[in-house]
């Protein structure tokens, strides 16, 4: 039985192409947006015409998460070029938005093909890449953080993955050092990730209950002001309660005008003028 693909396979498998190319790739990359903070899961580093190309990556598992959360198109703002990457087969292009790439990962693949291939490239963005230039820099001269076990790195994780990327050391270290030190630390937490999957589940299984029921304005593509327009119009609905007392007031009043209608054009009464039982 084939294993499930997880983010850190995925993860280091965007920084070994990026290593064997002799470029740079760092994980978990944050830029303010007017929508709130925004996360890429990486960028991959490569010089051209005489300046370093950022190309952002965003890593789907799951095609809930992906169906739920569209925030990677507007990473674009920030990149030269951006990319979905997922499970082989999972997405298809065209569900994605123009200009987004798409790569495939797919664990299974032949010797001497390669895990991750492109199903559509990216198209160039033009996104004001100022923020992650600053990141990238601040990680390099580390002097916003103070030094702590691993220097002046948060991690073994971040020690490995940034000084293979940008110190050119991965050829030391090798990929499979990398993976190990990046599963064991992401091992850690565990919880957070069952956590959010069973979020992930409970809301497909909220929505299909409210569709059951007649209310489609709230569907599992919803996103965006789409959602919050579906989420009012949910809690309008739910609070539009009327008192019992009222329902079977306004009832009583209906079945009274129905029979003064009924003896006013003489539905209860036969053809002798009599009434009928």
């Amino acid at each position: 039985m084939k294993s499930k693909v997880t983010a850190v396979d995925i993860e280091a498998a965007l920084a070994d192409r990026y290593r064997r190319t002799g470029s740079g790739f760092l994980p978990q990359i944050e830029v303010d947006d007017p929508h709130g903070l925004l996360r890429l899961d990486g960028v991959g580093l490569e010089w051209s015409y005489k300046r370093m190309w950022l190309s952002g990556f965003e890593i789907k598992i799951s095609r809930s998460d992906f169906l739920r959360d569209a925030k990677y198109a507007l990473y674009r703002n920030y990149v030269d070029d951006m990319t979905l990457v997922c499970p082989a087969r999972m997405i298809d292009r065209d569900e994605l938005p123009d200009g987004i790439g798409l790569l495939w990962y797919d664990p299974e693949a032949k010797p001497g093909r390669p895990r991750l291939r492109y199903r559509r490239k990216p198209e160039p963005s033009h996104g004001d890449t100022r923020q992650v230039e600053q990141q990238i820099l601040r990680r390099l001269t580390r002097l916003d953080a103070p030094a702590g076990r691993y220097g002046h790195y948060e991690s073994a994780r971040q020690y490995v993955e940034e000084k293979t990327a940008l110190k050119g050391i991965g050829e030391a270290l090798g990929s499979k050092m990398a993976r190990r030190i990046t599963e064991l630390e992401r091992l850690q937490e565990p919880s957070h990730r069952q956590a959010m999957e069973e979020r992930a589940a409970a809301y497909d299984r909220l929505v299909s209950i409210l569709n059951g029921h007649g209310f489609d304005q709230i569907t599992r593509s919803s996103r965006g002001t789409q959602l919050d327009h579906g989420l009012a119009c949910l809690d309008k609905a739910l609070s539009a309660n009327a008192p019992v007392e009222t329902i079977d007031r306004e009832t009583r009043y209906a079945i009274n005008t129905l029979k003064y209608l009924r003896e006013l054009v003489g539905l209860d009464r036969d053809q002798n003028g009599r009434e009928t039982a």
